[in-house]
């Protein structure tokens, strides 16, 4: 059901897929929407296993416009545990034993706009306005550059853009105590970088952020990026919360040899700087894959290979 054969998975794609694998697995799956995007388009997020058990983990991705293999390896992640929700594995459990005490909350494509930018360029953006707007950061950024090579194609220009629609990055809009003083050497929307006006200001930001608080029993959150092939997980938290981290990213780092970065110098307002430093809950970002992003469907079999045993192992983990 799942096409892996393009890296351009659309926001479209994954609606449909969504809906599919609800109707096809009824009792498995249920099918949410966060709200909206700034262009209108649903945030879909899904709930396997038991929404009123005592324990959820969070599941994300697909929060930066040109990093659109993640929600394919996501969807295809949900795809493989409701397909063997009832296979039991090698130490005699199954998906469905798991999630009987457990809610996964899955949100696949956090930046719908973003991405549908990088896939199908200013076309995409069904707002006039917002598509001004997009072409107004284009020439401010072009101005910016030192050589203009790089910004001759706004059609080129695009396929690299990481923010959403306003040219806010989603994952430096977080509110966090440190977000008034932070620099991240854009002061206006682009195409990356920029935090934006104020934290919390984008109703992308804004629908994760409601979401993640309505998790009962929140364990832990993971984040899917690409790339690079390491684990981000040093937020600057201390004590009993750095060792539960700490073990979280040692457990998906076994899984896929992936080498966990703990060179901290100060938070710049992720989500899973937000999960840490607010909420108190452990928080890692994967960065799959390698090569410059948007990456190649070329990537993928790589990705899937070291990490498709990853929802398995993160339903399996019992933080300390």
């Amino acid at each position: 059901m799942v096409d892996t054969s393009s890296a351009e998975y659309s926001y479209e794609d994954m609606e449909a897929d969504l809906r599919a694998l609800c109707e096809k697995y009824p009792d498995r799956i249920s099918l949410h929407s966060a709200g909206s995007s700034l262009d209108g388009r649903e945030l879909y997020y899904v709930i396997l296993g038991n929404k009123d058990a005592e324990r959820s983990i969070m599941i994300n991705g697909g929060i930066h416009g040109r990093e659109y293999l993640t929600p394919l390896f996501i969807m295809k992640q949900i795809e493989l545990c409701l397909e063997n929700y009832e296979v039991a594995d090698e130490h005699g459990s199954s998906f469905s034993a798991m999630l009987s005490e457990l809610c996964l909350c899955v949100m696949p494509m956090i930046n719908p706009d973003g991405i549908m930018l990088s896939q199908k360029g200013l076309p995409a953006i069904r707002s006039d306005e917002l598509r001004l707007g997009v072409f107004n950061i284009y020439m401010v950024d072009k101005q910016r550059s030192k050589t203009n090579e790089e910004y001759a194609d706004i059609e080129e220009y695009l396929k690299y853009w990481k923010a959403n629609a306003a040219g806010v990055d989603l994952n430096r809009n977080f509110s966090i105590e440190y977000w008034d003083i932070m620099n991240t050497g854009v002061s206006s929307p682009s195409s990356e970088k920029y935090k934006g006006a104020t934290p919390d200001s984008e109703p992308e930001t804004k629908a994760l952020i409601e979401l993640t608080k309505s998790l009962k029993g929140l364990e832990f959150t993971v984040s899917i990026h690409s790339q690079g092939e390491i684990i981000y997980w040093d937020c600057g938290q201390r004590g009993e919360l750095r060792e539960r981290t700490q073990a979280l990213t040692e457990k998906i780092s076994a899984l896929n040899g992936y080498a966990p970065y703990n060179s901290f110098t100060n938070p710049d307002a992720t989500y899973n700087d937000w999960c840490v430093l607010n909420l108190g809950v452990p928080s890692v970002n994967i960065e799959t894959g390698l090569g410059v992003c948007p990456l190649p469907i070329s990537e993928f079999e790589n990705i899937w290979q070291d990490n498709y045993l990853l929802f398995r192992e993160l339903m399996r983990f019992e933080p300390i």
